[in-house]
């Protein structure tokens, strides 16, 4: 290896090395895990910043900002499909966390809407929104396309600095005999056999109130993070590619 090269590897090797330590260390600040909240991860996040309400991902978000739960698209305790697919039966349950972050440097309030659009209003899921850091009140506004009476709950609080609130959601279709039922769950099974399944579509939407002015959810864009794991990959093989190269020069002195 000529001097040149190794003089370059020598102060190189260290400046990445720094790099690369940086960026680790400042990772949980750039994806916000410095937060104080439960262990448990959630379904879909929602962070205000820079007056801007934005979802994680976009998979799950209607075009109104509402996040869309898919209830049924989990494996069940009670019941399974031999296919493996899923399904809508008595005694299946669910539970979500969407967790709200708020990263602005003062403190805001918010109002929050869980909602239920049935494909039968007959079918007997129920869904709620547990107690939290909040209190029942009237939604300053709904997502388009939803109903009042299609509000299964709405609350409102306030979230300091740097600080989180989870909201956790549990639907479940009671399972109760009595020959009334058995016919509804009949119908129901009936249909889902025929290739038409009904389905209830749970949705979240969260508005935040920021000094007098309301800002809506828009869908998640995750480029700067993107952009953040990428230099943070190509320095951390950068680092390799050098020890390596010094390994090599040392066994061939």
């Amino acid at each position: 290896m000529n001097t040149k090269l190794k003089n370059s590897i020598d102060w190189l090797l260290p400046a990445f090395l720094i790099l690369f330590i940086l960026e680790v260390i400042a990772f949980p600040f750039a994806v916000g895990l410095t937060y104080a909240g439960r262990s448990e991860d959630p379904d879909h996040t929602l962070t205000y910043q820079a007056r801007k309400l934005t979802w994680s991902a976009v998979e799950a978000i209607d075009a109104n900002g509402a996040a869309r739960l898919s209830i049924f698209d989990a494996e069940y305790q009670s019941v399974s499909a031999s296919d493996g697919s899923a399904v809508i039966a008595p005694g299946t349950e669910g539970f979500h966390i969407i967790r709200f972050k708020n990263n602005a440097d003062h403190k805001i309030a918010f109002t929050a809407v869980l909602y239920a659009i049935p494909s039968d209003s007959a079918l007997p899921v129920e869904a709620s929104l547990s107690d939290g850091a909040f209190a029942d009140a009237a939604p300053n506004r709904l997502p388009e396309g939803v109903k009042e009476e299609q509000v299964i709950r709405s609350v409102s609080g306030s979230v300091n600095k740097s600080e989180i609130v989870d909201f956790d959601i549990s639907w479940l279709w009671q399972y109760e005999t009595g020959a009334e039922q058995d016919r509804i769950d009949v119908d129901f099974g009936d249909r889902s056999a025929e290739g038409s399944p009904d389905e209830i579509k749970v949705g979240f939407y969260l508005v935040v109130e920021d000094e007098g002015a309301l800002h809506l959810p828009e869908t998640g864009d995750n480029t700067r993070m993107t952009l953040y794991i990428l230099l943070m990959g190509i320095s951390g093989a950068m680092l390799l590619i050098l020890v390596i190269f010094q390994k090599r020069e040392k066994k061939g002195k």
